[in-house]
């Protein structure tokens, strides 16, 4: 069968990444790109592109100036091309819409993902990562009790969105395929896909009106953890074990009849007293041997990896998650595919370089119907 054919016409991060995951399947993914580029090859305040590499592999630039008389017929024959069109804020300010693209191609699927979706009071409202999870109520739960809340670091709303605009655009395709129907519109909002990551909470206010709000680890059903240092780094504590595995573990056999020990709710009433206990172990114990004697008892604690330790980590490099990829010359090591089928090929190509392919696709595409006259 031939490769799908993607249109990501959407820059940035929320876009691109919904992009990457099709053309870790091997889409034929053409990335639209303004005559200045993805600002995601430039990041404000940063040297290096690392994220435009990461979120690009595979996929073949073309440049055009969708403003333009001209850009805008190039780009009416790419749609008639697709499969699938991804779409954001670009197009909204080309003020091409949702029914522009499907009068350009009734079959395409046409996926937007937009910080807040086609409709609503914010409809017409840019976000970043840090507002989308201060409104999404993520932010609310993210830090120490009594202190400030928190910002996740990197891209979790944009990731997070750009996995749920994969998975509807792949059923709408599954659905045209099926039911042999046109093209359909499929709207990601990143605010509502935070909103909807927010665990228990919402579910736990209406039931009980509880509002959870930061407590680091710990769970207020029972089941609690804590982030406590050890010899070089620090340890997840996941201290709903038996208590006479934990005394093993401590080396303190005669704290069998310790309540800190025996009863998980006065644990979780005392987890300075519970961190302290643990304390001149930990100590004197480095996070690979913890994770040793943890894994000969069977207690669920987790090593804290720093991101040189993720590059060495046994699993990944058994997975071969990383891979060596060329970034302008320089090898560097990539994150890789982050789910796998039975039909993987080689890893993808490089990223491309700004409006590498533009003359190879747009000649492809050079027969297809073009703007109105009229327009």
């Amino acid at each position: 069968m031939p490769p799908l054919r993607i249109l990501e016409t959407a820059c940035g991060v929320m876009g691109p990444f919904s992009g990457s995951l099709f053309a870790d399947r091997d889409a034929d993914v053409v990335k639209l790109e303004p005559p200045e580029g993805d600002w995601t090859r430039n990041p404000p305040g940063s040297t290096h592109a690392g994220l435009f590499h990461c979120i690009n592999r595979g996929k073949r630039s073309v440049v055009i100036d969708v403003a333009s008389r001209e850009g805008r017929a190039q780009l009416q024959s790419l749609v008639a091309w697709a499969d699938v069109v991804i779409a954001g804020s670009e197009l909204v300010a080309a003020e091409i819409t949702d029914d522009t693209l499907s009068s350009w191609n009734a079959d395409v699927i046409r996926s937007w993902i937009l910080p807040f979706g086609l409709s609503g009071p914010y409809a017409n409202y840019q976000a970043e990562s840090i507002q989308l999870l201060a409104l999404g109520g993520m932010m609310h739960m993210t830090g120490d009790p009594g202190r400030e809340p928190l910002q996740l670091p990197g891209y979790h709303p944009e990731y997070i969105a750009g996995i749920h605009a994969f998975t509807a655009a792949s059923a709408a395709l599954v659905a045209r395929a099926r039911f042999a129907t046109v093209g359909q519109r499929v709207e990601t909002s990143a605010y509502e896909a935070i909103a909807g990551s927010a665990e228990m909470a919402v579910t736990m206010y209406v039931a009980t009106g509880a509002v959870r709000s930061r407590f680091q680890g710990r769970q207020p059903w029972g089941i609690q953890g804590e982030i406590v240092p050890c010899a070089d780094g620090y340890v997840a504590v996941h201290p709903g074990a038996k208590g006479e595995l934990l005394a093993i573990l401590i080396g303190r056999p005669d704290l069998l009849e310790e309540p800190l020990l025996l009863e998980p709710q006065y644990r979780l009433k005392h987890i300075p007293e519970f961190v302290t206990l643990l304390g001149p172990y930990l100590s004197s114990h480095t996070r690979a041997e913890v994770m040793h004697d943890c894994e000969e008892l069977g207690l669920p604690f987790g090593a804290v990896l720093e991101i040189p330790d993720l590059l060495e980590d046994e699993q990944l490099e058994a997975r071969k998650f990383f891979e060596l990829t060329d970034i302008d010359g320089t090898e560097a090591f990539l994150p890789g595919r982050t789910y796998r089928t039975s039909n993987d090929v080689d890893q993808r190509p490089p990223a491309p370089s700004l409006g590498e392919h533009t003359e190879e696709v747009l000649a492809a595409n050079s027969g297809t119907k073009r703007v109105e006259e009229s327009m």
